[in-house]
């Protein structure tokens, strides 16, 4: 809280007596105001009136937003006092803030109001402090006039100038350093050393920390990064700024360019040391060059060797002085030397020429050797300066150059040799595309001679209708020096062309360029003939697709593309610019079914070996089409794996499968009808028995409750009874109408016992009409599987049919019926229907579930085919056979177990 809130809060807890208050009104160096709830002005002190212009008699009795405020301000300024007054009735705070106010004059000037709320007696007043703040806005103001003027300066200085806090961190940076460093302050973020070379930025840090732990001044060059990336050399300085107690309250800095001066001194160091280098690379060159170095007195007296020389003729400086040259000729030249050396000193004229020198080993190596005059001013020979060079090496390997030609010569002759019994046509040319040479065996081939052949004449061999084309690229190859392949017939000697592929390479020189061409023809007829039957095979191939409705696809796995067959962008219905992927493929898939072709597709993608899958289609039509992928992976020698398929359309394959499983449905619920007229009997008996329990149930419970005391409790009992033989019957004629209604499949989690068991049920009469026993030996708690409850009844019913049948037929005394359950693994259960008849003929075998196939006097040949198209629908499969363990024959069928998969979908529905 400020001083003035301070005392104004105090004059708001003064006893509000009348002279009391007057008194601290008057004499308070601040325009006091005493006001109600509503803003009427009570009591107003002689300083409000200088500050304001108004008078107590004026000012009492007014509201102060009347009179004190600006006109622009009032409304607002009534609202938010008027929110302050309401929220601090019961409450002494003390609120301060700053707003315009308004002299009698009509002068605006800057005010700061402060408010404290004080009970009196029953009413709330509020003591308002105000200050004209004019002279303090005023000084602010200049003081950051001041400031700006400074900012302006400091950024126009050719310095960069940065300011420190006491810790070294950075608060301001000029124009000049931001200019330069293309960096704002923000970016600074208070650290000086993102622009410091990273090879000056230890030693800078370093000795900056020394700095600021000591207080003392800091001076150092360091290297810069300007805006465009460059370093350049900087004088940087920072002295501390002092308050009155000798404490450090921030660091001024400055930073100067010192590149170009850096560079001078970097440059002369350079150059005096260049200077001393070259004095001494001097004596030494002359030491150390690969050369005999001298020079002899007018008088051709030598005067000076080099080490060079030295070590050549074995004669150290000292000996060499003031001996002949002459001296280290060739016996047999030495007279001839000597006397071309002496005319030269005699005329002045310069000595050059090749010699043998003998070496410290008294061998004789060839040099070249020049000595030249050195004149003064008038001419005259004042000294001879003669060098000589080993020239051995030149002279052999002229005598290898002129060796090599020879052998180049010979080489050539072998290579026209080489290139002629090589089997292939070749050639060669001049850069020009001059043809200079053929082999024989392409002569042989054109039957050209070398002369006819030559130049461009060799273009009559080359088929009318391909001249042109072979001609141009020719011309293409010479003028961008690549070479190339192009194919062209050319004509046989007998007449007969065959395709040849044309291919030609440059030889280059060492600076790589070409200096010849040679090329080859080689007879690729074969291999046209086998592209051609190559086109063939793949048109057949895309009409057997186009006819077979199959199209087929390839995809590399690892980073490929798929491929699509023309048939195949046919069935998805894509033209062919459409990039084949599988976010394509997805999106044409049902939405039914994409989850699965996403499952699908991920497998094969992460190894697997196979894919044998059907989806449904559903096109832009909005028809729906259904198809068979099948597909396999095919791993190469290179370690890649592509995956190559096919995808089968079966729309029309499908269309025609429900309607063939339509007339199955239809001759399966004819089986079933057929079933039914059989058992009539037991349908009859065992619906009658429930029916009969029913009446005489009912009969006794009337006689009960007609007593003179009805007996209550036994007619309830005997109403449950007739109840449940009431359901009995009506499972007994729903399952009579499951079997003889014709209706769409459907699948459900079904125990194989519960089939088995309910099966009976309709048997019963039938097996003591036929002296027939029945066994049951179930599973226990076998898994359940999924199926149609009538189709698997229906089943059990015909095997179970058809056993009681052919021991009837056949007239065996002994009639007995196995039905088993049996769990074969954790995949499968199957049921096992076994009798004591005589079996089935051997050779009837193969051909029992064949539709129409009979052994029966009276059979249609349906029931058996119907319950295999039954059983292979459920996953499954039927078979027969003999030896049973009861003598006669055995039929088994197998179905799969339930799995997670099936639970979920078991509400699907086939027609059945």
């Amino acid at each position: 809280m400020s001083g003035f809130a301070k005392a104004e809060c105090a004059l708001g807890r003064l006893p509000l007596r009348e002279d009391g208050l007057r008194l601290v009104l008057e004499t308070s160096l601040d325009a006091v105001i005493v006001m109600k709830l509503n803003s009427v002005v009570v009591e107003w002190n002689s300083r409000a009136t200088e500050i304001f212009g108004w008078s107590r008699e004026e000012a009492v009795g007014r509201r102060v937003v009347d009179f004190i405020i600006p006109e622009r301000f009032r409304e607002a300024h009534i609202n938010g006092i008027q929110r302050y007054l309401e929220s601090v009735k019961n409450e002494a705070q003390v609120r301060s803030i700053e707003l315009s106010g308004l002299r009698g004059n009509g002068e605006e000037f800057p005010l700061e109001l402060s408010i404290t709320p004080v009970q009196d007696r029953d009413d709330l007043l509020f003591v308002v402090c105000l200050r004209d703040i004019s002279a303090s806005k005023r000084a602010e103001e200049r003081a950051h006039l001041a400031e700006e003027e400074l900012r302006a300066i400091v950024d126009t200085i050719p310095a960069m100038a940065v300011r420190h806090r006491a810790d070294g961190t950075i608060d301001f940076v000029n124009e000049t350093w931001r200019g330069y460093t293309g960096l704002s302050l923000e970016s600074w973020n208070g650290r000086g050393n993102i622009a410091i070379h990273p090879d000056d930025l230890s030693r800078v840090e370093e000795a900056w920390l020394a700095a600021l732990k000591n207080n003392d001044p800091f001076e150092t060059e360091q290297r810069l990064r300007r805006a465009d990336g460059e370093y350049r050399w900087h004088s940087i300085r920072r002295v501390p700024l002092r308050d009155d107690n000798g404490e450090v309250v921030a660091w001024y800095g400055a930073g100067y360019d010192i590149h170009d001066r850096k560079l001078v001194e970097t440059a002369l160091r350079k150059s005096e040391a260049q200077l001393a280098d070259a004095k001494r690379e001097l004596q030494a060159v002359v030491d150390t060059i690969p050369a005999l170095i001298g020079s002899c007195w007018p008088n051709g007296e030598r005067d000076f060797a080099n080490e060079a020389w030295q070590r050549y003729t074995g004669i150290f400086q000292e000996k060499a002085r003031g001996m002949n040259t002459s001296g280290f000729l060739r016996p047999d030249n030495e007279a001839v030397g000597d006397s071309i050396w002496r005319a030269c000193l005699e005329t002045g004229a310069p000595d050059v020429r090749e010699e043998r020198l003998r070496r410290v080993d008294g061998e004789y190596r060839w040099h070249w050797v020049s000595r030249v005059p050195l004149r003064n001013e008038r001419g005259d020979v004042i000294k001879w300066h003669a060098v000589g060079y080993d020239i051995e090496d030149r002279k052999q390997a002229e005598q290898a150059l002129r060796e090599s030609r020879t052998q180049l010569a010979k080489a050539e002759r072998e290579l026209r040799l080489t290139l002629d019994s090589i089997p292939t046509l070749a050639w060669r040319s001049r850069t020009d595309g001059f043809v200079e040479y053929l082999n024989k065996r392409w002569l042989d081939y054109t039957g050209f001679s070398q002369e006819q052949a030559l130049g461009w004449d060799w273009q009559a061999a080359i088929h009318p209708s391909d001249r042109p084309a072979l001609r141009d690229a020719w011309l293409k190859m010479l003028a961008t020096e690549t070479p190339s392949e192009v194919e062209a017939r050319m004509r046989r000697f007998d007449g007969a062309y065959r395709w040849f592929l044309f291919r030609t390479e440059a030889l280059r020189d060492e600076s790589g360029a070409i200096v010849a061409w040679y090329g080859t023809n080689t007879d690729v007829q074969a291999r046209k003939q086998a592209e051609s039957a190559l086109q063939r095979s793949s048109a057949y191939l895309a009409e057997t697709q186009r006819l077979s409705l199959t199209g087929s696809f390839a995809w590399e796995v690892v980073g490929g593309h798929p491929f699509w067959s023309d048939e195949t962008y046919k069935i998805l219905g894509f033209d062919r610019g459409t990039k084949p992927s599988f976010d394509a493929l997805i999106a044409r898939v049902h939405p039914d079914d994409r989850a699965l072709a996403r499952r699908q597709i991920e497998s094969i993608a992460q190894g697997a070996n196979n894919l044998d899958s059907e989806l449904q289609l559903l096109m832009p039509d909005g028809k729906t089409k259904y198809l068979r992928i099948i597909a396999h992976r095919v791993r190469f020698e290179s370690g890649n794996d592509e995956i190559v398929g096919a995808l089968i359309d079966r729309t029309e394959v499908r269309t025609s499968q429900e309607a063939l499983d339509s007339a199955q449905a239809a001759l399966a619920h004819a089986s079933r009808v057929a079933i039914l007229g059989e058992i009539s009997a037991t349908i009859a008996h065992e619906i009658k028995q429930p029916l009969a329990a029913i009446i005489t149930n009912g009969e006794t419970g009337l006689r009960s409750l007609a007593r003179p005391e009805p007996v209550v409790e036994k007619a309830e009992k005997l109403t449950r009874r007739m109840v449940a033989d009431a359901r009995r019957a009506v499972d007994i004629v729903d399952g009579i109408r499951a079997m003889g209604t014709r209706q769409a499949s459907k699948h459900a989690m079904l125990s194989l016992n519960d089939i088995v068991e309910d099966s009976m049920v309709f048997l019963r009469h039938e097996l003591q009409a036929k002296s027939t026993s029945v066994s049951l030996d179930l599973a226990l708690a076998p898994p359940r599987v999924l199926g149609d409850r009538t189709q698997l009844q229906q089943v059990v019913l015909n095997l179970a049919i058809n056993a009681v049948q052919a021991m009837a037929q056949s007239g065996v005394e002994r009639r007995c019926i196995l039905i088993r359950t049996v769990q074969l693994d954790h995949e499968t259960v199957c049921c096992i229907v076994e009798d004591s008849g005589p079996g089935i003929d051997p050779t009837r075998i193969p051909r029992l579930f064949d539709t129409f196939f009979t052994t029966k006097d009276t059979g249609m040949g349906l029931g058996l085919s119907i319950s295999r198209s039954i059983i292979e629908a459920h996953g499954g499969c039927i078979r027969a056979e003999n030896g049973s363990g009861l003598g006669g024959a055995r039929f088994t069928f197998d179905l799969p177990v339930a799995n997670a998969f099936d639970v979920t979908s078991c509400g699907t529905s086939h027609p059945g």
